[in-house]
Order: structure tokens, then sequence, then C-alpha cells
């Protein structure tokens, strides 16, 4: 879902592609008009690459160990169905990330020729350009109904993988126990101005508080780098976190009870590793959001070419997923 904040040194989320951006020296500015609510990249996604766990020599960070709690079936669904509720901010939207399903852009295909119509519009001196990085990212969302002050979203191994053409077989891409990230405006979820309230548990995972400020997302990604792919040798594409909900303060009620929070998993393509553009992207995918509750789960997004919403897309069938999935954790 892309929308992200005007680069800083090394900031960056994915952008929202609804409409052109304005490019200044001192500044990005970004009117977000939705078409169609498709994601993409920003040129300032670097964030994780500087602010985050800087593990750009491995590719598998610290990770808890845990019973299985996700499942194929929980995978496609990811992808297959709507949101679970209205998100708060965007009730008047229609269609797109803010209803669900979920959706495929670059899919398999890191090429900016692979790129939405649409997008195309707005960019038609680019032609066709390999991209050979990647990156995982996730956004957390609240409900009308949500009422909770005493919560907290509880991270842990978001994994991404791709499926390799060459092996046949889904490669890990890296395992990163942590997650970080910023407070944005809903406005266009980036330009992460406000930092995050952010716990790091003993045993290494992360719990993030809701912002308060009815006008803020909390927009995140994992505590690795962007990842170098080959982008010639990818039939698939699947990033995975897991994530409950938390008390924040003991002395404080369990009001988890009266949360309406969920998330929804992306991943972006770039130039490279560290190249940052001055306009928008587009991304892999999106997944749907999904509410959280007091129970571990799986949160999921994969390029499928036959489930959710394919604009262009591209990817794997879900036949052929569900005949030779990726280790499931």
């Amino acid at each position: 879902m892309a929308n992200r904040q005007a680069c800083r040194g090394a900031a960056q989320l994915t952008c929202v592609l609804d409409y052109p951006l304005k490019v200044s020296t001192r500044r990005l500015t970004v009117f977000v008009i939705v078409i169609f609510g498709l994601f993409a990249s920003l040129a300032g996604h670097a964030v994780a690459a500087s602010t985050a766990i800087n593990s750009s020599a491995a590719t598998t960070a610290k990770r808890a160990t845990v019973n299985v709690v996700n499942t194929v079936d929980t995978i496609v669904a990811d992808m297959k169905r709507r949101n679970d509720f209205p998100l708060k901010g965007y009730e008047n939207k229609t269609e797109g990330w803010y209803v669900g399903p979920g959706q495929v852009q670059l899919g398999n295909i890191p090429n900016l020729g692979n790129a939405p119509a649409h997008w195309k519009k707005y960019y038609p001196t680019r032609g066709s350009e390999e991209l050979r990085a990647i990156l995982p990212w996730i956004v957390l969302f609240e409900g009308p109904k949500h009422s909770a002050e005493n919560t907290r979203v509880q991270f842990r191994n978001f994994a991404l993988y791709i499926k390799s053409k060459r092996k046949k077989d889904w490669v890990l891409l890296g395992n990163s126990l942590k997650v970080t990230g910023y407070n944005t405006p809903k406005s266009n979820l980036f330009g992460g101005q406000e930092p995050e309230n952010k716990r790091i548990n003993a045993d290494g995972t992360v719990e993030i508080k809701p912002p308060k400020n009815p006008n803020l997302a909390w927009h995140g990604w994992w505590a690795l780098t962007r990842m170098s792919i080959d982008p010639n040798d990818i039939e698939a594409v699947f990033a995975t976190v897991q994530a409950r909900l938390t008390v924040d303060s003991a002395q404080g009620p369990d009001d988890r009870a009266k949360s309406q929070l969920g998330i929804h998993v992306g991943a972006d393509y770039y130039r490279d590793p560290k190249t940052n553009w001055d306009i928008v992207v587009p991304g892999v995918g999106v997944s749907r959001v999904k509410q959280l509750t007091s129970d571990w789960q799986a949160f999921n997004l994969t390029s499928f070419s036959d489930v959710g919403v394919q604009d262009p897309g591209g990817g794997i069938t879900e036949a052929a997923f569900r005949a030779a999935p990726p280790p499931l954790e």
C-alpha cells in the first residue's frame, strides 16, 4: 500500500499510487486521489536499511521458535477475502485495499514494464526497467469500533520467500524477529514524522502501541535491509508475519476485547538495495486487512496469479501453491 515519506536521508515506505508526485529539493509533496487503491514504492523505504537493525550481511535474524500457526488455507484467504472491518478514516472508500481483497501489482515480474496502466499514464517516459531488490512491510489499522486504550500489538517472525524458477523451490530471503516503523498520516500513509511507540521484550519481540491521534496510522517493516533479487528468477513472492494483541500496562485494565485492530502485509520492489527514486514504483502487492486477536495469527501476502485482484498481476496459481507451499510457521 504504499504512500510514504519525503525522503529524509534514508526513510521510505510504500506509496499508494493514485496521483503523481511533486518533488522539490526540500520536500516531497504527495497528493493522493485513490483510483484503485494500488500500492507502490516510493523513493524512501531505505529507512529500513538505515534505521532498522542493519543485517545486510545476514538473511536471517534471531527469530522465535513457535508452534505452527500458519496454514495454506489461511494464506489463500488472506488474498481472497475482503477486509474484516471498515478502516477508520477511510469509511467512504468502496474499492481497492481500503475494502479488499488482496491485490497483486507487479507480482512476480519486477519490471516497470509490468506496471499498472494508470502508473504508465503518469510516467509515460518510463519504459521497461528491471528491479533488483525487495522489502516487506506492514500497516496497522483500527476500525470504527476500536476503543481499547491499554492494548498493544506484538509482532514476531517476519519472513520473506521467493519461489525460484531455477531451483523450483522456495528460497528464504530473510526472517526478522523484530519490526520497526513510524506513525504516519492516514491521508497519504507516508511522511512519517511521528515516532512509533515501541516496546522491545526480553525475548526480542516488539510490541507497538497504536497512535492516539486518529489521523495517524503505524507503518512498519522488518528489521532487515532490502534484499537483492534476480528479477528473472521469481515464480512467486510470499511474505508472512505473526502478530497478536497484548496488554500495554499490567496496572491498567485488559481491554483487548474493546479493540478493533488489523494489519495487512505488502512488499515493494526497488531498483537495487540502495538507490532511492523521486518517483512512485508499483509494489509486489498487498494482502487484505485481517483483524487481530489475543492469539497468534499469521498475516500473509502471496503473489497469486488467480487469487485476489490482478492489476496487472503475475505469480503462482492457487493449485500450484497448494501442491508445494513454502515452509509454514
